[in-house]
């Protein structure tokens, strides 16, 4: 802690370094997409930051629409500025509609040296930052396949209940036409003979139902 030109203690401000990358309109000139710019460079000095340097990425293509808009201008200021300014910076960005996006990074916290910006690979990771919504669409895409599958294959335990309720009528005829009507002493066993056979004739024309609804398949 320092002091002032009264001996005065003076308490110490926390700065960190920043890096701001502006997405702005392309429906501006290439003039007034840097006045815009200079605009929030103002902000950042004007709340004791100190802007160590800046590169401009140039007009770039989106890879998907942005407020309606398929390109914009890209520019990259490094500043140094206190903490709480940061978020007064990007506040009053909000009110600048030339600025479609901004991707704001603490390079203190990400241990990232001012040396390693600026390179071909930093610009690729750059604006794949500001553009990582793509993929929520496709994640989407995948889900709703998912289901069509299942459909499928459900299609043929329906049809198996359906066949099932149209067997009764067919085994009785048959069954009628067995009976030995001549020997009452015989009844019981004849129920018994009466249900297997039903039971046997049932699965037998279950099986014919089945095998015809693959073949019709």
């Amino acid at each position: 802690m320092g002091k002032d030109i009264f001996g005065m203690e003076k308490e110490e401000i926390l700065t960190s370094t920043y890096e701001l990358t502006l997405l702005v309109s392309p429906d501006l000139s290439e003039f007034d997409a840097q006045k815009v710019v200079d605009k929030v460079k103002n902000m950042i000095t004007s709340r004791d930051g100190q802007i160590i340097k800046e590169h401009n990425w140039g007009k770039k293509r989106l890879a998907y629409p942005i407020k309606k808009t398929d390109s914009g201008y890209y520019q990259t200021i490094i500043f140094t500025a206190p903490k709480e300014a940061i978020n007064e910076v990007t506040r009053d960005m909000l009110l600048v509609p030339e600025i479609l996006r901004y991707l704001s990074i603490s390079l203190d916290k990400e241990g990232v040296v001012i040396d390693q910006l600026f390179t071909p690979e930093k610009e690729v990771a750059l604006i794949a930052s500001m553009m990582k919504e793509k993929t929520e669409p496709t994640k989407t895409r995948i889900t709703r396949r998912t289901p069509r599958t299942i459909k499928s294959s459900s299609t043929t335990p329906t049809d198996v209940k359906i066949t099932m309720d149209k067997q009764p009528k067919e085994p009785e005829i048959l069954i009628s036409d067995e009976t030995p009507h001549e020997e009452p002493a015989e009844v019981v066993d004849q129920d018994s003979v009466k249900k297997e056979a039903d039971d046997t004739d049932r699965l037998k024309v279950l099986d014919e139902k089945l095998d015809q609804i693959f073949k019709e398949e």
